[in-house]
């Protein structure tokens, strides 16, 4: 059986808590279109979401309904780019 992916956990997060694309979006402060692509997989699952699922409902839930972040995010220097 394959890894469930952070989709698909959100997914069923949201069905255990009888929660719509519009209410997470409106306290994620999404559009609710952003919160269904992020639900169905048709994007793959943004730091920027996860940073404001942690904010809404703490680090905890948000790492064992999203998972961790793999990447460095963008806007995040590197050690070396730091010292500069």
């Amino acid at each position: 059986m394959a890894d469930i992916t952070a989709n698909e956990r959100l997914a069923l997060w949201m069905t255990g808590q009888q929660m719509t694309d519009k209410e997470l979006g409106e306290k994620l402060n999404l559009d609710p279109t952003y919160v269904w692509m992020m639900r169905a997989g048709t994007r793959e699952m943004s730091n920027g979401f996860r940073w404001r699922f942690a904010q809404a409902y703490g680090m905890e839930l948000a790492t064992r309904v999203l998972g961790e972040t793999t990447q460095r995010t963008r806007k995040q220097a590197t050690a070396n780019e730091a010292v500069r």
